[in-house]
């Protein structure tokens, strides 16, 4: 049950991510980013991963006013299709950027939906027969005698 519990808040805080879109100015290094790209965006970036490619996720590893070097983790080409991106080193340069979104961490969404998954778990905790606590009874009044 624990185990459960554990993974529950994981998964809440997960949940509560979030992506803002941001100047190419504004991109930390280190930041986690989904990248959109131009339609000659694609093609800059073929040699690094392939044709096709609408959009890069990954980790930022070099960022200025020419572009961006990702270590892409996913990426999504077109039609919908995605792959892992294997921690590829990849130069974007800044004309081949459509948008780029920055991950960030809601945290005040994170604490309600916490503590929104602890009361729940107290309750079904309860209604499972959490009371430990036990009640002896006396089952009616003392034998008479002969």
């Amino acid at each position: 049950m624990k185990r459960a519990f554990v993974a529950c808040i994981l998964g809440a805080t997960m949940a509560c991510q979030s992506y803002s879109t941001v100047a190419l100015s504004a991109v930390p290094v280190g930041a986690d980013v989904q990248v959109a790209l131009t339609d000659s965006g694609s093609s800059a970036v073929a040699a690094g991963v392939g044709r096709h490619a609408q959009q890069l996720d990954g980790k930022v590893t070099q960022s200025d006013a020419t572009g961006i070097t990702l270590s892409v983790s996913e990426l999504t080409r077109t039609g919908g299709t995605t792959e892992l991106g294997e921690g590829r080193l990849v130069s974007v340069p800044a004309d081949a950027i459509a948008t780029i979104r920055v991950q960030s961490l809601s945290v005040s969404r994170t604490l309600l939906t916490a503590g929104a998954i602890v009361a729940a778990s107290l309750a079904v905790g309860r209604s499972l027969g959490g009371g430990s606590g036990t009640s002896v009874h006396g089952g009616g009044p003392p034998p008479t005698g002969h």
